[in-house]
C-alpha cells in the first residue's frame, strides 16, 4: 500500500507564522506557530518584518518535517512589499506590511490627482496599506535606485524554494496594479508610477504548482481568499466571513463586483477565477483592544470580560473614536486619529474598557449595514476569531449586525484553505472530522444604543475630516 502523502500549509501573517501538516487521510502530523519576527527600527512606529528570519523559519520548518512526498501551499497577509536589487537580493532586508503608514503622504497625493478612479479600476483603495502607495514612498526615499523586482513576502519565499518569481491573482489584486477581471498587470497603471511589468512577479492561479527543493510547491493566495476557500464559502450563497484579529474585516463572495464600487469597500479577486471578495477592512480591532488594555494595565482577556459585563449593565459610557492605528474602511484616510468624547470625569476603569469593546462593536454595526445594503442576500456570517470566545460577545455581534453568526472551533480558516490547495482529500477529511460550531441568531432588534454611538462616531469623524482639509 502506498504511504499517504503529506500536505503542508504555511501562513505568513503579520502577527504569527503558522504551520499545519496533515496526511492525505486527514491525520494531524504537525501544528505550530511563532510570533512573526520584526526588524528593530527604533525610528519607525510600525517596524518591518524581518524577511530573512521568515525565510529561515520556512526552511527550518520544512526540513524538520523531512517528508519526501510533500506538497506545500502558502497563505499570506496581503499588501506586503519587498524591493530587490539586480542580484535578486533584498535591498534593505525588510518586508513592509499593510500597517506601515509611512506612505500616507504619497497615497494622499495620488488620491488628489486621480480621485476614486484607481479604486474603481482595481478594487484597491489608494491608501498607505497598498503596494502602489508603498512603491511611491520607497521610490521617493531611494531616488537613485531602480529595483530589479518589487514583490510580496510570499513571492520571495516561493522564489527561494523554486527559483521562480510567481504570485497569484488574489495577492496581485491587492497591490493596486491589477485591473478588476484581469489576470495580467496593467501596463498603463504601472507606467503612471514608473514601473514595468517585468519588475513584478508572473501572475498565476493560486492552484499553480511548481517543483521546489522541498517537493511540490503550490503558489497559494492571500489570507482573506484562503479563509473563504477553507470555509467553503461560495459566491452569492448568502454567506460572509467575519475576521477579527489584530485587524478585522467583513466580506462576502460575489460573481460580479458591484460597479461603480462604493468608496468604503475593497474588491479583491477570490480564489475561484470568476469570483470576487467585497467588504470593508478595519485597522483597529485587536490592536485597539490591546491599546486600551495597556492603558488600563490589564490583559485583553480581562478587558473583554469586564467591558462586556459593564455593557450588560447599561447606562452612559464615554465614546472612543477608534482610530488608534490609522484607518481603512469606511473612509480610507490614514490621518484620522483616536480621541475620547462624552467624558465627564466620573468614569471608572470598567467604563473605559466597556467603551473600547463598544468601539469595536460600533465598527461592525456600521460595516455590516454597508455590506447588507450592497448585498441584500447576505444572511449569515462565519468566523473563527478567538475574540468571539468571550462570554456574550458573539451574541452581541449577531444582535447588532442582524445576521446569523457561526463561530468555527479549531483550525485557522486560512490554513485550512491552504491545506485544501495542497490536498483536497486531506481538507475533506479534516472538515468532516470532529469539530465544534457555535451558532448565534439575532435575539434583539433593539439597536438604538448602537445607532446612537455610530451616529456620534460618524459626526466626530466628519469633524476630523473637515479639519484635515483646511
Amino acid at each position: 500500500m502506498t504511504a499517504p502523502s503529506i500536505a503542508v500549509a504555511l501562513d505568513l501573517g503579520t502577527s504569527h507564522l503558522k504551520c499545519l501538516a496533515v496526511s492525505s487521510d486527514g491525520a494531524l502530523i504537525h501544528q505550530s506557530q511563532q510570533a512573526t519576527p520584526y526588524l528593530a527600527e527604533p525610528e519607525v512606529s510600525v517596524p518591518a518584518i524581518d524577511a530573512e528570519a521568515v525565510r529561515q523559519w520556512v526552511e527550518g520548518t520544512l526540513k524538520r518535517l523531512n517528508q519526501k512526498a510533500m506538497t506545500v501551499a502558502f497563505s499570506s497577509a496581503m499588501h506586503s512589499f519587498l524591493a530587490l536589487d539586480q542580484r535578486q537580493q533584498l535591498i534593505d532586508g525588510a518586508a513592509y506590511t499593510w500597517m506601515d503608514s509611512r506612505s500616507a503622504a504619497q497615497a494622499w497625493e495620488k488620491r488628489q490627482q486621480v480621485g476614486l478612479s484607481w479604486q474603481q479600476k482595481t478594487g484597491t483603495p489608494l491608501h498607505a496599506m497598498s503596494v502602489v502607495s508603498k512603491w511611491l514612498w520607497w521610490h521617493r526615499s531611494h531616488p537613485d535606485m531602480r529595483p530589479f523586482k518589487i514583490v510580496g513576502l510570499k513571492d520571495w519565499i516561493i522564489f527561494g524554494l523554486t527559483g521562480r518569481w510567481m504570485t497569484d491573482w488574489t495577492s496581485a489584486s491587492g497591490t493596486g496594479f491589477l485591473a478588476l477581471g484581469s489576470d495580467t498587470w496593467d501596463d498603463l497603471l504601472l507606467a503612471e508610477v514608473g514601473l514595468e511589468s517585468g519588475q513584478l512577479p508572473e501572475i498565476k492561479s493560486p492552484r499553480a504548482a511548481l517543483e521546489g527543493s522541498c517537493g511540490r510547491v503550490v503558489v497559494g493566495g492571500g489570507d482573506a481568499a484562503l479563509a473563504h476557500f477553507g470555509l467553503d464559502v461560495a459566491a452569492d450563497d448568502g454567506q460572509g466571513v467575519l475576521s477579527l484579529g489584530t485587524s478585522g474585516a467583513i466580506r462576502t463572495n460575489l460573481r460580479q463586483p458591484p460597479l461603480p464600487l462604493a468608496e468604503n469597500f475593497f474588491c479583491y479577486r477570490a480564489l475561484a477565477a470568476d469570483e470576487y471578495l467585497l467588504g470593508e477592512a478595519y485597522s483597529n480591532i485587536g490592536s485597539l483592544l490591546a491599546f486600551v488594555a495597556d492603558q488600563c494595565r490589564v490583559s485583553v482577556a480581562d478587558l473583554m470580560e469586564r467591558g462586556l459585563r459593564r455593557l450588560r449593565r447599561g447606562g452612559r459610557l464615554p465614546l472612543f473614536v477608534p482610530y488608534v492605528f490609522g484607518e481603512r474602511s469606511p473612509y480610507w484616510e490614514e490621518r484620522l486619529h483616536w480621541e475620547w468624547l462624552d467624558v465627564d470625569g466620573t468614569e471608572t476603569s470598567d467604563d473605559w474598557m466597556a467603551a473600547a469593546v463598544a468601539a469595536v462593536v460600533t465598527i461592525l454595526y456600521g460595516g455590516s449595514r454597508q455590506l447588507k445594503a450592497a448585498v441584500p442576500r447576505l444572511r449569515h456570517l462565519r468566523s473563527g476569531s478567538r475574540l468571539l470566545d468571550h462570554q456574550d460577545f458573539a451574541q452581541v455581534i449577531a444582535n447588532v449586525t442582524g445576521l446569523d453568526l457561526s463561530v468555527e472551533e479549531g483550525l485557522d480558516a486560512s490554513l485550512l484553505g491552504a491545506i485544501r490547495l495542497a490536498s483536497p482529500r486531506a481538507w475533506g477529511e479534516l472538515v468532516k472530522g470532529p469539530k465544534q460550531r457555535r451558532s448565534f441568531s439575532p435575539q434583539s432588534r433593539d439597536v438604538a444604543f448602537w445607532q446612537e454611538r455610530w451616529h456620534k462616531q460618524v459626526q466626530a469623524t466628519k469633524r476630523q475630516l473637515d479639519q484635515l482639509e483646511r
